[in-house]
Order: structure tokens, then C-alpha cells, then sequence
């Protein structure tokens, strides 16, 4: 036991508060009962010795100077300096979460500018490089009009004036064909351009003449399709419909 279990005990003996299996314990061991010795000689001291209470002035002076000494609280003015403590402390966690979500959202729309923008570079990119990876022909001068009697001898014909062709810029096959649509052919004096049925994946135009064939009018266009094969689209020219179209 410690000395604080020791006095308890001890304690407890004195003012007969104790059951019988403590006091038995306290009677067998001579340490107990020595403290218990102890405690009743100090107890008995003090019953003997007669102290008179303070003078009733004497009680106010040492109360007003406790008074003095002490520091005083004063209980509203702390609550309220707890309130503004608390309201600040709200206000600048409102502050943070604002200025936060407004962080998040300036990343996520720079972000979305940023991948829009490279998109857009991209797709350009593509688009250039598409048109540089595929020459250009100028159509071939059409003062005579080709005359093909069936479609295999007007196949076989544009595959030998696509190989003798000279290439040219895409800029410059443009401007050429912008000129092949204003400038009248030697035999378009009656028939009008069409616009041509495109196959899917057409990458550029490659090629375009006004020919006849097995005696009829029609306008022959070449377009160059994204894997870079060449495809004939044929078109009569006076109905505009489409002939055939295959792969050169």
C-alpha cells in the first residue's frame, strides 16, 4: 500500500468507518496501527488547544484584501470577446472555401482553353500535313475535249494523265481549279459544272476534266482519300447524276 491508501485506511479505523475485514487487517499489521497511533494523538491535540474565532473586523479587512489581490473576470465581456473570436474564425473559413473553389475553377478553365487549343492545333496540323502528303495536280489545258468510247478506256486514260501530270503546290491546285470553274472550256459552252459526289475520307482534290463518253458530256473528278488511294468520280454533265466512281 502507498501512503495515501496507508492514511486512508488509518483514517477510516479512527472514526470507525471501517468493516471487519479492514479493521482486522489494521489491528494485525503494527505499521497500520502505529499510523493510527499517530493520527489520534494529532486529533486529540487538536480538540485540546481552544482557538477563538477572528475578530468580525479583522474577518472583513482580510476578505477585502483577498479581494484586492485577486484578478476579477468579468463573465459578459468575455463571452462577448469569445463571440467575435468565434464569428471571425467563420468568416475567414468562409474566405478560404471561396477563395478554393475559385482556384479550382481558374485551373479547370485553363485547363479547358489549354486542351481546346491544342485540339485545334492538332486537327490543323493534321489537316496541313494531309494536304502536303498529297500532291496536287493541275488540271491538264482542255482545249481538246477528251473522247473516251467506255468507262475502262476513260479509267486507263486519267491513270496515264495523272502519271504525265506535273505536281504542283495545294495552293497552286487550288487557284487552278477557282480558274478551271470561271474559265469556259473549249467545250462547255453548253453544259454547266456539277458538284461531284464525294467518297468518304476524300483527303483533297486531286484532278478535274470535262470529257466525253461513248459520245455524252461528263466531268470526271479525282480526289485523294485519307490512306492516300485515288479515287475517279464520274458525273454527266448535263443531268448531274453519277455515272460510276471506282478506284484508280
Amino acid at each position: 500500500m502507498n501512503d495515501f491508501e496507508i492514511d486512508e485506511l488509518a483514517s477510516a479505523y479512527l472514526d470507525d468507518a471501517v468493516t471487519d475485514e479492514e479493521r482486522a487487517r489494521v489491528d494485525s499489521d503494527p505499521a497500520l496501527r502505529a499510523r493510527v497511533d499517530e493520527l489520534r494523538r494529532v486529533r486529540d491535540t487538536l480538540h485540546a488547544s481552544a482557538v477563538e474565532p477572528a475578530p468580525a473586523a479583522a474577518r472583513e479587512a482580510a476578505i477585502v484584501s483577498a479581494l484586492a489581490s485577486s484578478p476579477l473576470v468579468d463573465l459578459g465581456a468575455e463571452r462577448a470577446r469569445r463571440r467575435v473570436r468565434i464569428a471571425s474564425i467563420a468568416a475567414a473559413a468562409v474566405l478560404l472555401v471561396g477563395a478554393v473553389g475559385l482556384v479550382l475553377r481558374s485551373a479547370s478553365s485553363d485547363s479547358s482553353t489549354k486542351a481546346s487549343t491544342a485540339a485545334a492545333a492538332s486537327s490543323s496540323s493534321s489537316s496541313s500535313a494531309a494536304e502536303a502528303a498529297s500532291p496536287a495536280f493541275s488540271a491538264v489545258p482542255n482545249s481538246v475535249v477528251s473522247a473516251y468510247p467506255d468507262r475502262d478506256a476513260l479509267v486507263a486514260g486519267i491513270r496515264a494523265t495523272l502519271r504525265s501530270a506535273q505536281p504542283t503546290t495545294a495552293a497552286g491546285a487550288a487557284a487552278d481549279s477557282a480558274n478551271d470553274e470561271s474559265a469556259p472550256r473549249a467545250d462547255s459552252t453548253s453544259t454547266t459544272r456539277c458538284p461531284a459526289a464525294q467518297p468518304d475520307h476524300v483527303a483533297s482534290l486531286l484532278y478535274r476534266e470535262v470529257a466525253t463518253l461513248a459520245g455524252a458530256p461528263v466531268q470526271i473528278d479525282v480526289f485523294v482519300l485519307d490512306d492516300g488511294s485515288r479515287r475517279v468520280v464520274v458525273t454527266s454533265s448535263g443531268a448531274c447524276t453519277l455515272l460510276f466512281t471506282q478506284s484508280l
